[in-house]
């Protein structure tokens, strides 16, 4: 299916479900990430830009991290290009988040290193070494039209 089509179908669907073009989240919270690490690994997978209903991709707006409390602590956004996530091919750093001594940061817009995702893409976070219970996360993002 050639991207013209691939759009016209997913603009049907987006009208029939109601789905919106503009700003959408995601949302997600790390539970003892440091156990994650040990466990599982250092980079979780967040979101798969699908490429049916992304055909030309997404383009971050805003990337947030919370904390329960101020501290040291840097999580990484970070680009793959997959056919499964569990063998990922890193393309590029989208933000790396620095928290000195703070609990909550966004960046926004053109502060975004590397904002645009192919569609077919992960977005994947990589999980520091720390000593904090939880970290939460915030993408926000746009559907590109071409």
């Amino acid at each position: 299916m050639d991207k013209i089509t691939a759009y016209d179908k997913f603009m049907q669907m987006a009208l029939k479900y109601g789905w919106s073009l503009l700003d959408m989240n995601i949302d997600f919270c790390i539970i003892a990430p440091d156990l994650v690490r040990l466990y599982h690994s250092r980079y979780i997978p967040i979101f798969h830009v699908d490429p049916v209903k992304y055909p030309f991709g997404i383009r971050i707006t805003d990337v947030e991290i919370t904390l329960l409390f101020a501290a040291n602590y840097t999580l990484v956004y970070r680009q793959y290009r997959s056919n499964t996530p569990s063998s990922p091919t890193f393309l590029n750093t989208i933000e790396s988040i620095n928290l000195a001594g703070q609990g909550h940061k966004k960046v926004s817009g053109e502060d975004i290193d590397n904002p645009d995702i192919a569609a077919g893409n992960y977005i994947f976070v990589y999980l520091p070494p720390t000593n904090i219970p939880w970290v939460a996360g915030k993408i926000i993002m746009q559907a590109k039209t071409e």
